[in-house]
């Protein structure tokens, strides 16, 4: 399944509790012109800084790969691939469910967010 998590920018979480239907058209908006990136960027952080943090928790890891924003992870139980994406308002994570490394390491970090499912 493909997971698309983003940060929600400060003050946007009571914002959106209080107008569940702003939340809503703020999760929809996808990025093809500069008035919706405007209007992503007021909504939510920028998660650029995930890179370091995943690569300086995963780094020593035998099973962890880093392609620039691309981090790969193989569950050596398990034998799944996970990969996780971090662009700049969204993270992108494919994997089998929300029981993973990538998972555990954005719940820590994170301090409020939306998960969105890819596969809709």
């Amino acid at each position: 399944m493909k997971y698309i998590i983003y940060e929600y920018a400060t003050g946007m979480e009571k914002l959106f509790e209080q107008y569940p239907h702003l939340k809503d058209y703020f999760d929809s908006l996808t990025l093809d012109n500069n008035y919706l990136i405007q209007l992503m960027e007021c909504a939510y952080k920028n998660v650029d800084y995930l890179n370091d943090i995943i690569y300086s928790a995963l780094s020593k890891r035998q099973e962890y790969h880093r392609i620039g924003h691309l981090h790969i992870f193989e569950n050596q139980l398990t034998h799944e691939i996970i990969r996780l994406e971090v662009k700049k308002y969204a993270i992108e994570v494919e994997s089998r469910d929300k029981n993973n490394i990538f998972f555990d390491i954005l719940y820590h970090n994170l301090k409020s967010y939306v998960i969105i499912n890819g596969n809709l």
